[in-house]
């Protein structure tokens, strides 16, 4: 009995969300003002982008996938040419160092260190701590990452950068939401 607006569906999906989308609208007959269905990387950009309405400062944009791997792979280079401090990666993924796998690999835990809510230096911490010298490495990747792409693309950010960014902003402003989401 609830209207389209008062509800909201997060899909694993941009392809899932339109069908329950579709669906939604189907059953209902009628459509809302604000998507029925998205992802959480889309709810978690609306959160940011209404903040950066709110606070008269442009909306933040998302670093595909495609745009972090070429990040990634021109540190890596840098640091095989000499054009950066190598971070120290163990002897036995020398043979890794210049592949898509391994680019996809660092990303991923990368994603997962911001999901966490962790900055590199606490990744290096954990590294050391654990005996995970890869660990101690990738931190110092992530900082490299970080100051590029905040050079390079300022308000840019990764999905997992995303996640974490709107659940911060969450925390600072609990009425955020219903800003971003009025009918809920």
């Amino acid at each position: 009995g609830a209207a389209p607006d008062q509800c909201l569906m997060l899909s694993r999906s941009r392809v899932a969300a339109a069908a329950t989308r579709d669906q939604i609208s189907a059953a209902l007959g009628a459509t809302g003002t604000v998507p029925a269905a998205r992802t959480a990387s889309s709810l978690a950009y609306g959160i940011l982008r209404r903040r950066a309405a709110l606070a008269g400062l442009p909306a933040p944009t998302l670093l595909s996938g495609p745009e972090q791997d070429a990040i990634l792979r021109e540190l890596l280079a840098g640091h095989t040419a000499g054009d950066a401090p190598a971070p120290g990666w163990p002897v036995e993924l020398a043979a890794a160092l210049h592949t898509r796998g391994f680019r996809g690999e660092l990303r991923d835990l990368l994603m997962r260190v911001a999901e966490c809510g962790l900055i590199p230096e606490e990744l290096a911490d954990l590294g050391h701590r654990h005996g995970r010298p890869e660990w101690v490495a990738a931190a110092r990747v992530a900082a490299e990452y970080e100051a590029v792409t905040a050079l390079g693309r300022p308000g840019g950010l990764d999905p997992a950068a995303l996640l974490a960014a709107a659940a911060d902003a969450l925390d600072e402003d609990p009425g955020l939401l219903a800003e971003t989401l009025p009918g809920l």
